[in-house]
């Protein structure tokens, strides 16, 4: 059996690398800064993902679970079986290929979260809100996670096609 990886083309095994490269990225973003509040001129604080969730399992578990899971677990398992169905197998399992779908859509979850979060914020009118690298970074690498899925569908439906020579 020939892997998903060796039937496709130059875009599907580049997709296959930002892929990896995504599951080195992710953890990363969690803790650097995402947004900068600052309050009255005088207090500030910068927000990550990672104390954001920290924070929130001290007053609100929920909320925080949510986060944790559909912000930081979802796209890594994501990433985790996008890799499998890469490099192991040849992306014919349909059992898969669902996961891989149901996935793709509870990890876009976070840009959800992060738009009403920042909208609740700046809805309070005390302080501002200032976006900070951390939120490029990790908006780039829920665009990268985005283009991945999209080509490894297109390789698994057409080996070959995502970038292959005519």
């Amino acid at each position: 059996m020939t892997s998903l990886y060796h039937q496709s083309g130059p875009l599907g095994r580049m997709a296959a690398w930002g892929n990896l490269a995504l599951i080195a990225i992710l953890p990363i973003t969690w803790f650097l800064p995402l947004l900068k509040n600052k309050a009255f001129y005088v207090l500030s604080s910068e927000i990550t993902l990672w104390t954001s969730v920290v924070e929130l399992f001290q007053t609100d578990i929920f909320l925080a679970l949510i986060i944790a899971i559909f912000a930081m677990i979802m796209p890594l398992a994501k990433c985790g079986l996008y890799a499998y169905l890469w490099f192991v197998t040849d992306g014919s399992s349909a059992a898969l290929r669902k996961a891989g779908s149901i996935l793709s859509k509870l990890s876009m979850i976070d840009v959800f979260l992060f738009a009403l979060i920042i909208l609740a914020v700046k809805g309070l009118s005390i302080g501002s809100i200032e976006p900070q690298f951390g939120l490029y970074a990790f908006s780039s690498a829920v665009l990268l996670s985005l283009a991945v899925s999209v080509v490894t569908e297109i390789s698994r439906k057409t080996p070959g096609a995502a970038g292959s020579a005519p």
